[in-house]
């Protein structure tokens, strides 16, 4: 008996189930910002994480998705506003899950600083021009990376470029922060009492590097074409073993510069590692995603007393563990 399989419908249905994978990330983010935040900072938390979701996908489907993906100009779409036209909804929706987690990276750099109507009104730019635009940059067929490069290698670098996501993510932290003021309590209250339910924020990191196997999965595009399964697999182990290295790295020089541990740093350090992987996963030799989740945790290091001796306030140390993707992000894509 000969047996039709539709590998199309089998992708799209791959592709949308990586894309509520995904969107776990975006749980874990909430979960490790209210594990570093006060208890009376939850409610305000939560309420803009949850808005700031919806907000995101109408932003997206408004004119988002048009933008980063409608037609062939170089610089912005003009096509598929609202998603008429010929729209294939598994690529749009992964998309979108990847476009919600970047206004959540936002979110913990300036928790406790912001109103929610500010924060409401920045996640919809963020979402609606900012990363659309940049996005199509790398993503898009005639993006500004992508003009020079072979078709074959086009078609790969269009949809495996997941640093895009915490590119503009971390910059966008970045740039927040040094708008917002920062807390008061921040320069007051020794930092050993500045994590105030380690256990939330354990749980929201282990959710986070859940949720990143689902880019570094979904981001293929595609499971029905032979060797997918084996690359698939591949991205998965390098970034555990990216993330696991650059914990323990990170855990390492701590000890060894002030002779203590700390919890948040831990993982702050393994979620660099994680992030740092993340363009090459399916490219890399395990040994090389070892050596880049090392390196990652002295870039986070360096970068997060960067950040401290120059008092910019990021309560979650989002700047520090996702702006570091800006240096691997553009020399990957140049290579």
């Amino acid at each position: 008996m000969n047996i039709t399989i539709d590998k199309e419908s089998l992708n799209d249905g791959f592709v949308t189930l990586c894309g509520i994978w995904v969107l776990f990330m975006k749980i874990g983010l909430t979960c490790y910002e209210v594990g570093r935040s006060p208890a009376q900072s939850t409610i305000a938390i939560l309420f803009k994480n949850v808005v700031d979701t919806f907000v995101s996908l109408l932003a997206y489907w408004i004119h988002g998705y048009a933008f980063a993906f409608g037609d062939q100009e170089r610089i912005i779409g003009s096509k598929n506003f609202f998603t008429f036209g010929n729209v294939n909804f598994s690529h749009f929706f992964f998309n979108y899950a990847r476009c919600a987690i970047v206004t959540t990276i936002v979110s913990g750099a300036i928790t406790q600083k912001t109103e929610p109507i500010g924060y409401i009104i920045s996640s919809y730019i963020l979402a609606g021009f900012v990363y659309p635009i940049v996005s199509r940059s790398f993503w898009h067929q005639s993006g500004l990376f992508n003009i020079n490069l072979p078709v074959e290698k086009l078609k790969k670098e269009i949809t495996e470029t997941n640093g895009v996501v915490f590119l503009v993510g971390g910059t966008a932290a970045l740039i927040a922060s040094f708008v917002t003021n920062a807390r008061a309590v921040r320069y007051t209250i020794p930092t050993i009492n500045q994590s105030y339910s380690l256990p939330l924020a354990v749980l929201g990191a282990f959710m986070q590097i859940i949720g990143s196997l689902g880019f570094v999965v979904g981001a293929q595009g595609h499971i029905t074409e032979s060797g997918d399964g084996q690359l698939a697999s591949l991205a998965v182990v390098n970034t555990l073993l990216s993330t696991g290295s650059a914990g323990l790295y990170g855990l390492f020089f701590l000890r060894m510069r002030r002779d203590t541990y700390s919890i948040p740093r831990l993982i702050n350090s393994a979620l660099t590692g994680m992030v740092a992987v993340c363009g090459g996963a399916n490219k890399y030799l395990p040994a090389l995603a070892v050596m880049c989740g090392a390196s990652a945790s002295l870039l986070y290091m360096a970068l997060e007393h960067l950040c401290t001796v120059t008092k910019i306030d990021d309560p979650t140390d989002t700047i520090a563990s996702k702006v570091i993707h800006l240096i691997i992000l553009f020399s990957d894509a140049l290579n």
